[in-house]
């Protein structure tokens, strides 16, 4: 699934939990676990916040953190990059811990910010996965905070460790399961 696919699908989620007059912080984490075309797997666990859409995903290209923004990106946004942007996250009310990140276009033109070094990442998804109550997610530029969110603690362990899990067979797959293609000298 294509972040635009889930960014759709989230939005399409939030409209509907606000017509049932159900907030985003009261939606459960979702995941998602897809096999691709040459055995290429991805694995993504999504929370839809008041402001964002938070994002734990595992492809070929690695782990990756993300915060989907509706914020639409201009062709000046590419300099927000030198504010310095961090993702900014608090657990069950802690005082908030910053994630260096960078932002880019999605491909819906809104701003996604993201950070993917993997000791990072395994370090930031294990601390959301340990929140009890609630986590307060949101981009920091500048120092000032944008986009923040009340993301629900609710299945955030389990869907987590299942996106961390998935990534760890795909850097170390079973011996049975790796493929060996013939030589064509």
């Amino acid at each position: 699934m294509s972040y635009r696919e889930a960014f759709l699908g989230l939005a399409s989620l939030s409209a509907v939990a606000m017509l049932a007059g159900v907030s985003s912080a009261a939606a459960e984490w979702i995941y998602k676990k897809e096999e691709k075309a040459f055995g290429e797997t991805e694995a993504m666990a999504m929370a839809i916040g008041d402001a964002s859409v938070a994002f734990v995903t595992c492809n070929n290209d690695g782990l990756k953190i993300s915060l989907a923004t509706p914020e639409d990106w201009t062709d000046g946004a590419s300099a927000m990059n030198l504010l310095a942007p961090k993702i900014i996250v608090s657990i069950d009310g802690a005082p908030p811990t910053r994630f260096d990140a960078e932002l880019r276009e999605n491909t819906l033109h809104k701003i996604l910010a993201e950070f993917d070094d993997e000791e990072t990442v395994k370090r930031a998804a294990a601390m959301i996965a340990s929140a009890r109550k609630r986590i307060d997610i949101g981009l920091e530029l500048a120092g000032k905070r944008f986009h923040a969110s009340k993301l629900s603690a609710v299945g955030a362990t389990k869907k987590i460790q299942s996106v961390l899990d998935t990534c760890a067979q795909q850097a170390s797959p079973d011996a049975d399961n790796e493929k060996k293609t013939p030589d064509t000298n």
